[in-house]
């Protein structure tokens, strides 16, 4: 059994929190990640090396402490990093993991006729909300395991008292999860070793449902049992039952608990237990003097230490990020600038947490000014104001290549200078920085201001590619190591070409005309893949404008970087008349579900047009269609100026109006326009195909209201006109 996490007893840790009622959501495919924003992409690499990259709001707040310390010139030891860090980074696993439960499982695994092993988390509900913590730890299994270990051992596995604790001890862990079941007292005549291990699991039980005046009383009655396997700790026991009284509003039971503690550090007798004694301690002042007790934490955490100092890293974090607005007790005003002001680490976290206090600037200007310590220049350019410029942007350019601090200091500076609109420093700025050289997901943060400072199309072209982190991908919402996703989903590109950041393809959906994507199909800046998907996408836009020159020459590029998509692409370059024209690209369309006028993706799984399918999508997940369709109130981003004239623009933006307006190619279209094809042109050998993709583009494509009668009109034809079709056997019903 551990000390208390603060984090589950006090915060209730939400591992799992949903809204009551709502809906399950599909799991989609990992995506790439080209810039981080939970932690270092290299934490034990480059991370550790003083390459910090750009530190972000965002950051768990583990790797903030960390770089603090490197920024500071105090590198975390290697004790301080073991237990920090205890495991691979980047990882959901909670940083004990549950060896102890793993354990208990195996060891009580032949007692079948007992009821499974409880979970160590427990659901909790509150209104509209549902939500799990770990109501039991690593080390109750762990001692539960070694229990029956000794068991085992004095009796023997087969002993029917060893079955009947294991039967006990099986109940007490059924109320980690949420039973509420207290095992049976011991029985007149019960083995006394049996009977003294039956009172403990009570007392455990208590504790595990939320009785914690009873569990206390219990575990001091173990405590005066001089013959009890559990005497020595109950004491100790009693406490944490206290204090977690406490905690559910017993104020009495903190001032008794806390009377406790200093009774156990003052007893010699009791020097087993003194040091998980200061840990209750610790959690003790934690709520009662928290103020106090966040300096001693920060002051704890700025020093270099040979011992574990996850528990304190624990109980900081929950002190700054709980303590304010909309938390359980939030700071007062004069509380929070105390804090902000007194501890320098805890005033650090909270200037560079997601929401930081209204006053971080000024804190951090004071903070600036009375240390220089650049950790201080780092949350002065996130939070000062811009009065502050002149003298945080000199600071910044004195800052060296290759300081932990380079990355951020640039970054930063970039961002204040784009905020004012200072596109010349800008460029100067990220120039400087792109001669050298830049963690990965830095470079693309540079990349990304500097292609919004871009002076022409070769530019906004150069600068808005990014290759991804090729060891991080998104999965889920949580950047993980793409090793480990690889085992589940298959292999990922282990260098990845660089590819069209999201703002660019925004860009040229919305902005850019058909005769500068012209020039994107073939610009050597770019890829071959990136042309590719360029001159597909373009095809079908020029198709839909109406722009037959310019549809010719697209579909003329495709076939040069694809030339395998000859034979589909032949009679649309063949056809003699618009009519043709139309029912060609239909056919195309119709093959490759992923085709769309529009770049839908910074990462393209680039479209073999040579290759047919029924599903458009994303390895093995269905991907949306022409989605814009569904957004009436969507709008592009803040738009960019100056890398095209302004005629340009208002062309490309005329165009993109004109794409929105038409009625997209999915599943009605589709099937009215096989049947009419199929009407005009009965002799036509691609026909019967067409009707079939038609059939089953109302399965896997978007429809709408009138999509089931252009299905059935489609399988009609296809089997009364042509029965002998293989087309029509692969076609045995509509949708």
């Amino acid at each position: 059994m551990k000390t208390l996490r603060v984090a589950a007893l006090v915060a209730a840790v939400l591992l799992i929190c949903v809204p009551e009622g709502s809906d399950g959501c599909a799991i989609g495919p990992p995506e790439p990640v080209f810039s981080v924003t939970q932690g270092p992409a290299d934490f034990q690499g480059e991370f550790l090396k003083g390459k910090l990259g750009v530190l972000q709001r965002t950051f768990q707040q583990r790797y903030l402490i960390a770089a603090f310390r490197m920024i500071s010139g105090a590198p975390l030891t290697e004790q301080e990093l073991g237990s920090m860090f205890p495991v691979p980074q980047k990882t959901r696993v909670p940083p004990d993991g549950t060896p102890g439960y793993d354990r208990w499982n195996w060891t009580r695994k032949d007692f079948g006729n007992s009821r499974p092993p409880g979970d160590p988390y427990r659901m909790a509900r509150e209104p509209g909300l549902l939500y799990s913590y770990q109501n039991c730890y690593n080390d109750a299994y762990e001692k539960a395991a070694n229990a029956l270990a000794d068991l085992e051992t004095q009796w023997g596995r087969g002993d029917p008292r060893t079955a009947e604790w294991v039967r006990a001890q099986d109940t007490v862990f059924g109320d980690c999860t949420g039973a509420t079941d207290i095992p049976d007292a011991p029985a007149s005549g019960m083995d006394p070793l049996l009977a003294a291990h039956r009172r403990y699991q009570i007392a455990a039980a208590y504790l595990y449902t939320g009785q914690y005046r009873k569990a206390s009383a219990a575990f001091d009655r173990i405590a005066g049992e001089q013959s009890s396997p559990w005497h020595g700790i109950a004491p100790y026991l009693a406490v944490r039952a206290l204090l977690r009284a406490g905690m559910d509003g017993d104020v009495d039971a903190y001032r008794e608990g806390k009377r406790r503690i200093d009774a156990i550090l003052k007893d010699p007798a009791q020097a087993d237990w003194h040091e998980p004694a200061r840990r209750l301690l610790g959690l003790w002042k934690l709520r009662v003097e928290p103020l106090p007790r966040l300096e001693e934490l920060g002051n704890e955490l700025m020093r270099p230490s040979d011992r574990d100092v996850n528990q304190s890293v624990i109980d900081l974090l929950y002190l700054v990020n709980h303590r304010q607005d909309g938390a359980e007790k939030p700071w007062t005003p004069e509380e929070l600038t105390r804090a902000e002001s007194t501890n320098e680490l805890a005033g650090w976290l909270l200037a560079m947490s997601e929401h930081p206090p209204a006053d971080a600037g000024e804190r951090s200007m004071e903070w600036w000014h009375k240390t220089h310590h650049k950790v201080w220049l780092i949350a002065a350019l996130l939070n000062a104001s811009e009065k502050d410029d002149a003298e945080l942007l000199a600071a910044a350019r004195e800052v060296a290549p290759g300081a932990p601090e380079y990355e951020s200091a640039v970054y930063d500076s970039i961002s204040r200078e784009l905020a004012r609109g200072h596109q010349d420093a800008v460029r100067e700025w990220a120039d400087r920085a792109l001669s050298g050289e830049l963690p990965l997901s830095t470079r693309n943060m540079i990349l990304a201001a500097r292609a919004k400072a871009a002076v022409d199309w070769t530019e906004f072209l150069r600068f808005s590619l990014r290759r991804a982190e090729p060891d991080v991908v998104l999965n889920e919402g949580w950047e993980e190591p793409a090793g480990r996703v690889r085992n589940v989903h298959g292999d990922l590109p282990p260098d990845p070409e660089p590819v069209l950041d999201a703002e660019a393809i925004s860009d040229l959906n919305t902005r850019v005309p058909l005769s500068s994507w012209l020039n994107a199909s073939r610009n050597e800046l770019l890829p071959e893949a990136v042309q590719l998907d360029i001159a597909q996408a373009g095809w079908l836009r020029a198709v839909l404008l109406g722009r037959s020159d310019e549809a010719r020459t697209l579909m003329q590029r495709v076939l040069e970087l694809n030339p395998g998509a000859a034979e589909v692409a032949r009679p649309f370059l063949a056809a003699k008349d618009p009519d043709a024209a139309h029912w060609a690209a239909l056919f195309i369309v119709l093959r490759e579900p992923a085709l769309r006028p529009t770049l839908w993706d910074s990462d393209p799984d680039v479209l073999d047009l040579a290759e047919p399918h029924y599903r458009a999508t994303a390895g093995d997940f269905l991907v949306e269609g022409w989605y814009y369709r569904q957004q009436p109130q969507w709008q592009p981003p803040a738009k960019r100026s100056g890398f095209l004239p302004a005629d340009r623009f208002a062309a490309g933006e005329a165009e993109w109006k004109q794409i929105r307006a038409a009625e997209p190619w999915e599943a009605t279209y589709l099937s009215r326009e096989a049947v009419e094809w199929a009407n005009k042109h009965p002799d036509d050998p691609r026909v019967p195909e067409a009707l079939h993709r038609a059939v089953w583009a109302s399965r896997w494509r978007d429809s709408d209201a009138d999509t089931r009668k252009f299905s059935k009109a489609a399988f009609d034809v296809l089997h009364t006109r042509y029965p002998k079709s293989p087309w029509t056997a692969k076609t045995p019903y509509w949708f």
